[in-house]
């Protein structure tokens, strides 16, 4: 398994703890499940769904993707549902 591989199998073990799909995580922030897919794979940046993930698991977005996280005046889209 990739770094890749493995970072996307623990945010979906995660997200699963905290009884959320990446379905509901892309419901929540109105974007197709293939697009959280991607952003989770890490195909993608989707820094908003990034954010959302990292405030619904309860981890830095650090922690999460290894890296900072860009501020382009994005919300984090986590409105506590």
């Amino acid at each position: 398994m990739t770094g890749k591989e493995e970072r996307a199998a623990w945010i979906y073990y995660q997200l699963k703890r905290k009884r959320l799909t990446a379905a509901e995580v892309a419901r929540r922030l109105k974007v197709s499940r293939c697009w959280v897919s991607q952003v989770i794979h890490g195909d993608k940046k989707g820094l908003r769904v990034r954010r959302y993930i990292c405030r619904a698991i309860g981890r830095s977005y650090e922690r999460v993707w290894g890296e900072k996280a860009e501020n382009r005046g994005q919300g984090s889209g986590f409105r506590g549902q």
